[in-house]
């Protein structure tokens, strides 16, 4: 075995490395989840399960296809039926909810560590806990050469840009993870772009020791779901609000909150809990917080013009206050009612949510808000995705070098 895992550790095999022997406990997770569906679907339980999953289950046939595919009307019969299951739910929810007490996985990207907490098993997700990530070479080329373009072509129009990658939850909380996924090699995806750029002019701010720093102050991330608890969100906006005073002078004055303990079943963005949904579980809660300032909010917020985009605009009435323009993913939802308070007009765009824009530079709101700060915000994930530059950002990055 590698040096690089606990000899005393149970061997991993498959795909994302998880012990053979779990895969022994699918036959009786079954058994176990058909004796808890059965009586609970009989009592009608099954009706006030919410249940939702991470798919579009199958619609009915239409009728029409009966003559001119009677195969095709079948098979989708088939799948209606299946999909629609009386018992369904409860089948899927009571499996998962056995396999997660057993520390098992109900999904290929799910992963069950200690006590109760679940982690996403993302492309590269286990070979950074496990310490032994290679460099994706033309991923990381994209990276460094086209995030050195955006800031050339962004430090032209007197626009400072910091791009924040929000740091995994396994990375805050590896303490959480099962010993088979932990590992002492210290090889990640985001360690090989740190070095790549180190002495170059971006400014690349990955929070991983300062949140670290902060777990005492509460829990950052949800244990059923990969995001940033509202706490974990304010958090991480002080340290990028430290970051920009500190490196670029601008004004921040730490605000005073008031932090009420919830019980929540959905995060930041509205959705309910991922890891939960995946498990086939999605009805699970946990705590988290609710965040206000001392003395209310000072900040409006209303949606942006092109509905087509998902992101919202701030204002506040502080002449003296910067202007922020920032593309985000869905860990940014977290972050925007602790930075709205510093901005006296904040544009957030989820560019995650338009799949087209993921790997694009979009320029059209930077030209249109010229904002005297950018900050690109993407999970630590995110770095498996390429990025594109439009021809007016390669070409201005080129000759300004």
């Amino acid at each position: 075995m590698s040096a690089l895992v606990d000899e005393s550790l149970p061997e991993a095999t498959g795909p994302v490395g998880r012990p053979a022997g779990h895969a022994r406990l699918t036959g009786a997770v079954f058994l176990i989840g058909i004796a808890v569906a059965l009586p609970l679907g009989m009592l009608g339980v099954n009706a006030f399960l919410r249940f939702s999953e991470n798919r579009r289950l199958a619609e009915f046939p239409r009728v029409e296809l009966l003559l001119r595919d009677p195969k095709a009307f079948v098979h989708g019969l088939e799948a209606y039926v299946s999909d629609h299951f009386a018992l369904r739910p409860l089948l899927i929810g009571s499996i998962g909810y056995v396999k997660w007490k057993l520390a098992v996985g109900a999904s290929p990207q799910v992963i069950v560590g200690r006590d109760d907490w679940m982690f996403h098993a993302c492309a590269g997700c286990l070979e950074d806990s496990l310490g032994v990530a290679q460099p994706r070479t033309d991923v990381l080329q994209t990276w460094t050469t086209g995030f050195a373009e955006r800031a050339r072509w962004m430090n032209a129009r007197r626009t400072k840009m910091v791009v924040l990658l929000v740091p995994k939850k396994e990375a805050v909380y590896p303490e959480y993870l099962p010993a088979w996924a932990r590992g002492s090699g210290g090889s990640t995806h985001v360690g090989h772009l740190l070095d790549a750029v180190r002495g170059s002019e971006l400014d690349l701010l990955y929070p991983l020791a300062q949140l670290r720093a902060k777990k005492t102050a509460g829990k950052l991330y949800y244990k059923f779901d990969s995001h940033l608890t509202m706490l974990g969100g304010k958090e991480a906006a002080e340290i990028l609000l430290r970051h920009l005073h500190e490196r670029y002078g601008m004004p921040f004055m730490p605000a005073a909150f008031q932090v009420t303990p919830k019980y929540a079943t959905t995060g930041p963005t509205g959705d309910r809990l991922d890891l939960g949904v995946l498990q086939g579980i999605p009805w699970l809660g946990e705590t988290d917080y609710g965040i206000v300032p001392v003395g209310g909010r000072a900040t409006t917020i209303k949606a942006l013009p092109d509905t087509r985009v998902a992101g919202g605009v701030t204002s506040k009435n502080d002449p003296s206050l910067p202007t922020l323009l920032m593309y985000c993913d869905s860990f940014g939802a977290s972050l925007v009612p602790f930075l709205a308070e510093h901005f006296r007009r904040a544009v957030f765009i989820n560019v995650w949510a338009r799949g087209e824009m993921v790997q694009q530079f979009p320029v059209r709101w930077i030209e249109e808000e010229q904002p005297d700060f950018l900050v690109y915000e993407r999970w630590e994930a995110g770095l498996s995705t390429p990025v594109i530059n439009p021809d007016e950002v390669r070409r201005a990055g080129a000759s300004l070098r």
